[in-house]
């Protein structure tokens, strides 16, 4: 991979988790005031309300960054362009959501939830007067400018929203400060960013061509990814609704907070590549083997440590989360394998390849929720676990079969993490149950695992080394490039 985009792939990645990492050491302060001073009902609420602004924002979303992304020459008439459709798409979302809010409260059996959707409903409205500006940065991969804006945006909405809690103590807390977080984000945004978009129709018919499929699975893969959510919200109270939802955005918190940012700037790059198959298929190898070297034990880590964490940060209200925790993470493998699918299949143009698997999926979750009615959510959660681990399945075919990547590559990347993080699970696991004290647990637990996978990882790269050299390779590569990049930092 060319070195320029290698740094490239490296920056972004840094800035993302100086944010990300910034951003969680605020939301576990949040968490834990907010998880005692409100209860599993408040945070149901909030979920509801959450899906359907994040669904109706779905409806709307058109792939603008990834136009400007793509385009070899970005013009101000096309930025113009696609800002106004964004603009008109995002204005009419925030009215259907706010019109929409007494047939979602009926739906969901919660009367509370219908003033907070139209309330909540004002942040696709707030959404629509970002600033174009702002992507040309990712185009020119320059990520330091968003990551600003980003931690700037998350510090006054966490300040916010501790503030309001300790005051009001309820749900509105975290309403408000959803709302603070995006005037702040879009009011930053004019002003680090020079450009100032202007209303224009003349590219709309060129755009939407292109973003069509990119639409349409915006809104199938945030469907495959919380249809869960959307059923459960009308077949359970408030408060177990609020304990699963609350359970799965902790279970996921590794992927959003270390994973998810690896990949920042990787659409950005692959895109230079795409007309070297070669250089691009190896950026792919070298990207999914680093993701799954930090994505399994975060997986098995979560599940393995989910009992401690919950009696010890969260408290006794929440102990039906367990379970729930335990079996979702497994789910954060398929989110990362998913990230870098959705950016080749973008750039190859093949999306409704991708949207005809999410559809599958969809309807497979929405059947086996439906088969389950009455079921407890540790069943429930299960079941969703055994779904997505078949639609990793068919992910790691969609690779082989339409990418064109070798798929004993594909298995030497994920084999070698997926057994070093069994083998730390079993041993913690172990371990912890010789411990009484909770807290005991959770921090003999977090130690003990990093160490044992590293030692793990460690001693079957020496003891297969030959065998393995595909990742071997890989992993060296990154490694030397993010020693070398931090170091310049």
């Amino acid at each position: 991979m060319n070195k320029q985009y290698s740094r490239a792939l490296i920056s972004g990645a840094k800035w993302a988790m100086i944010a990300t990492w910034y951003n969680r050491i605020l939301g576990l302060v949040s968490t834990l005031i907010l998880a005692r001073l409100l209860t599993p009902a408040d945070f149901g609420i909030v979920a509801i309300s959450s899906f359907f602004i994040y669904l109706f924002l779905a409806f709307t979303s058109v792939g603008t960054n990834r136009i400007v992304i793509l385009e070899d020459e970005i013009s101000e008439e096309s930025l113009n362009s696609i800002w106004s459709l964004n603009l008109v798409l995002r204005i009419a979302c925030a009215c259907l959501l706010f019109l929409s809010a007494p047939w979602i409260a009926i739906y969901t059996n919660e009367e509370r939830v219908e003033l907070v959707i139209q309330v909540v409903a004002v942040i696709p409205f707030l959404m629509a007067f970002r600033n174009i500006g702002l992507e040309v940065f990712e185009k020119q991969l320059n990520f330091k400018t968003t990551t600003v804006i980003s931690i700037a945006a998350k510090t006054i909405g966490t300040v916010c929203s501790i503030a309001i809690a300790i005051i009001w103590q309820n749900y509105w807390a975290m309403v408000i400060a959803v709302i603070f977080s995006n005037v702040i984000e879009v009011v930053i945004g004019y002003r680090v960013c020079s450009y100032r978009p202007r209303w224009s129709t003349s590219l709309w018919k060129k755009q939407w061509h292109f973003s069509k499929w990119l639409y349409l699975t915006t809104i199938s893969g945030y469907l495959r990814s919380r249809i869960d959510v959307m059923i459960l919200s009308s077949q359970l109270n408030s408060r177990t609704f609020g304990i699963y939802s609350f359970a799965q955005e902790l279970a996921w918190l590794p992927y959003s907070d270390v994973v998810e940012p690896l990949n920042r700037g990787s659409f950005a790059v692959l895109s230079k590549l795409k007309y070297d198959h070669k250089a691009f298929c190896q950026t792919l190898y070298q990207q999914l083997a680093v993701l799954m070297f930090v994505v399994m034990p975060c997986a098995f880590g979560v599940s393995v440590i989910s009992d401690p964490f919950v009696r010890v940060i969260l408290g006794p209200q929440w102990l039906d989360a367990i379970p729930v925790m335990s079996n979702l993470a497994g789910l954060m493998v398929v989110m990362t394998v998913y990230m870098p699918l959705t950016v080749v299949l973008t750039i190859k143009n093949k999306m409704h390849i991708l949207f005809a698997a999410d559809v599958v999926i969809v309807a497979l979750i929405s059947l086996m929720l439906y088969l389950s009615v009455g079921s407890s959510i540790e069943v429930i959660s299960f079941n969703r676990l055994l779904i997505g681990l078949f639609f990793l399945l068919l992910m790691f075919g969609l690779y082989s079969v339409v990418v064109g990547l070798n798929l004993i590559h594909l298995l030497s990347i994920v084999l070698l993490p997926l057994s070093c993080s069994w083998v730390m699970y079993e041993t913690v696991d172990w371990i912890i149950n010789l411990i009484n004290n909770s807290l005991y647990q959770l921090i003999v637990g977090i130690v003990s695992g990093a160490f044992i996978y590293t030692a793990a990882t460690m001693f079957v790269v020496y003891f297969l080394k030959g065998r393995i050299s595909e990742f071997q390779v890989i992993v060296g590569q990154l490694r030397r490039q993010a020693g070398q990049r931090l170091g310049m930092v």
